[in-house]
């Protein structure tokens, strides 16, 4: 046993000596230093709380869960519901077998509308028409792609769309070899204006 009072110098040796056996429930404080070596087995449980430091190399093992599918951010929705809300409402506007048969202009459409459409619109986007109809704002954007490219657009020789519309040097470069002449009113009664505008 200990003594009552403690003595003026510390002894070589612990009055205790550690047993051969680990305890059956940790001790109540940690160790104030880690130790020189990790251990040598993995514990049977993981941590409640992750560890302060990440680890500098990933791990060797994929996780056992995948991680959810990838939402449209801007549309709140997956792309993959994107999509169907984009197929099936414009199945009423295009032949459904000409929308999803690859090559057609329809399918040339849709997947550019989807895909590499920069303006990246929702299927709950709407536009009220002169008219006061209101139409989703994909379907104006889809007729015209379809208009693109059932007349072979990319092969035009005038008002072709840059390849990439973030480039501005491309966008310069598509203007400048395009060249619209108004004559009269639109279907709308807006005057037609003389424009250079290749998209």
């Amino acid at each position: 046993p200990p003594s009552s009072s403690p003595t003026a110098m510390p002894s070589r040796v612990p009055s205790v000596q550690p047993t051969s056996q680990p305890s059956e429930s940790p001790s109540s404080t940690p160790t104030l230093q880690p130790s020189n070596s990790p251990t040598t087995t993995p514990s049977s449980q993981p941590s409640d709380v992750p560890s302060a430091i990440p680890s500098p190399v990933p791990s060797s093992m994929p996780s056992s869960f995948p991680s959810p599918a990838p939402s449209f951010e801007k549309c709140g929705i997956s792309a993959e519901d994107r999509r169907n809300n984009f197929t099936i409402s414009l199945q009423s506007v295009s032949d459904p077998i000409e929308l999803v048969t690859p090559g057609t202009p329809q399918n040339q459409a849709l997947e550019w509308l989807i895909e590499d459409d920069k303006l990246c619109v929702c299927p709950d986007e709407f536009l009220t028409c002169q008219l006061n109809v209101t139409v989703p704002r994909f379907v104006q954007r889809y007729v015209m792609a379809v208009f693109y490219f059932s007349t072979d657009g990319g092969n035009w020789d005038e008002c072709n769309a840059p390849d990439d519309v973030c480039n501005t040097t491309q966008v310069d470069e598509a203007n400048a070899l395009c060249n619209v002449l108004g004559d009269g009113p639109d279907v709308f009664n807006f005057d037609i204006v003389q424009d250079t505008d290749a998209w």
